[in-house]
């Protein structure tokens, strides 16, 4: 009888507190239902859930899984960007590289539980922006964006680190002027 009444007890205080540990995702916005191609796109997300460390991928990790027009599968991680209360609130940045029509879902992580919202969709039509800046594997000369666009960079290169006087005096070596002679 005595073991009926502990196991009982035991049950009793273990369910409340494993009611109150579950992880749960209070509000969040989405991406827009239509959006540019290299458009970035941000998420908010209010999460009510247990962890010592939000910047501990063991203790808690908000990803946004998306499903790309080409089949691939992209994670993105959310990061933390504060607490009121019991309410911690995440975000989750995207730019979409490809033109067609995108899926996602939201899953949270803790060492409690995992949740997955519904799958979202959205739909990314071509964009005249260029998007990201890369080297060019074609030339040393340039650097080339998404789009296919070539940027070439110049400026002067005077190497003096940490020296003002050094900088000042190459710049007028080469002709330049200002005030710091």
């Amino acid at each position: 009888m005595k073991n009926v009444i502990l196991i009982s007890l035991l049950i009793c205080l273990f369910i409340p507190f494993n009611l109150i540990s579950q992880t749960q995702l209070l509000n969040f916005s989405t991406f827009f239902e239509e959006a540019e191609q290299y458009e970035p796109q941000f998420c908010k997300l209010q999460i009510k859930a247990q962890y010592i460390n939000p910047f501990d991928v063991n203790d808690i990790r908000v990803d946004l899984l998306i499903n790309t027009p080409s089949g691939d599968e992209i994670v993105q991680r959310g990061f933390y960007y504060g607490k009121q209360n019991d309410i911690s609130f995440w975000g989750i940045r995207f730019t979409a590289m490809e033109v067609g029509n995108y899926s996602y879902h939201f899953k949270i992580k803790t060492q409690s539980n995992t949740i997955f919202t519904k799958t979202i969709s959205f739909k990314v039509i071509s964009s005249k922006r260029n998007a990201f800046l890369h080297l060019n594997s074609e030339s040393d000369y340039t650097f080339k964006f998404d789009s296919g666009q070539l940027f070439r960079a110049f400026g002067k290169s005077v190497c003096c680190v940490d020296d003002s006087k050094c900088f000042f005096k190459k710049l007028s070596e080469i002709g330049m002027k200002n005030d710091n002679n």
